[in-house]
């Protein structure tokens, strides 16, 4: 499924492609830090998550990955919120034991979910995301029979929105330290080719 619905977006305006994956980024980052944290938690310290690129968060030692900055407070607070949002979308993934099938369709629902906002006209972005929905309906309905099928699939698009809602707060953040930290680089910014 992945291999084959990730190819369309290779026919996407550069332009929105910076902006798809730059939205994409927090919320794919989002659901495999949830979904790697529930993977390795019996090696992992406890009151500790993966996040970014394999880093080790301590829940109790948030300030950790804050550097010094005029903004630290607020800072901390939008990571005390994003931690929040975090353990409820963690707590849901946990309850529903996704598997590899979903949690792929779940990224190809968010990528092209962004694709289509950011290209609202382009038919191939809704088409992609029908094309997924109607597989992972397949497989819904295999995993949990006809009965469960429709809620299960309920549950993994309201994980969807938590995810989002912990991106949109790891957003609103980066967007702080952009106007109030000089320190702060974009890394967007530079993303060109």
């Amino acid at each position: 499924m992945v291999n084959k619905y990730f190819i369309p977006f290779d026919k996407v305006d550069k332009q929105i492609k910076k902006f798809v994956l730059h939205q994409f980024y927090a919320k794919y980052h989002m659901l495999e830090s949830v979904y790697q944290t529930i993977k390795m938690d019996a090696f992992l310290p406890k009151n500790s998550c993966i996040v970014f690129n394999g880093y080790i968060l301590d829940e109790h030692d948030k300030g950790a990955i804050v550097s010094q900055t005029s903004i630290r407070h607020e800072l901390l607070q939008h990571l005390a919120l994003m931690l929040k949002h975090y353990a409820g979308c963690k707590k849901s993934v946990e309850r529903l034991k996704i598997d590899d099938l979903e949690r792929a369709a779940m990224v190809g629902m968010l990528l092209w979910q962004e694709v289509a906002s950011a290209a609202p006209l382009w038919n191939e972005a809704t088409e992609t995301q029908q094309t997924i929905l109607n597989e992972l309906h397949a497989h819904a309905l295999q995993k949990v029979g006809i009965a469960k099928a429709g809620s299960r699939i309920g549950a993994l698009m309201s994980i969807i929105n938590e995810v989002e809602a912990v991106a949109r707060v790891f957003l609103e953040r980066e967007t702080m330290e952009k106007v109030f930290d000089s320190k702060y680089s974009d890394a967007w910014v530079a993303v060109e080719g």
